[in-house]
């Protein structure tokens, strides 16, 4: 069985993309990329989807 990835438009806003069951891999840009503080945006995007952070 191979791994599913999906990829576009994520961010700690999607709460269906963290209870989806449907993907192995969340492939995350913009979000990280285009922030202010990217290390911050993409240790805050690990603690929502890892961690059980809501929002």
């Amino acid at each position: 069985m191979l791994p599913v990835a999906v990829a576009g438009g994520f961010s700690v806003t999607d709460h269906a993309a963290k209870h989806s069951t449907l993907w192995d891999i969340l492939v995350v840009g913009r979000s990280v990329t285009d922030a202010l503080d990217p290390a911050k945006a993409a240790r805050h995007l690990v603690n929502y989807i890892v961690g059980g952070e809501e929002h």
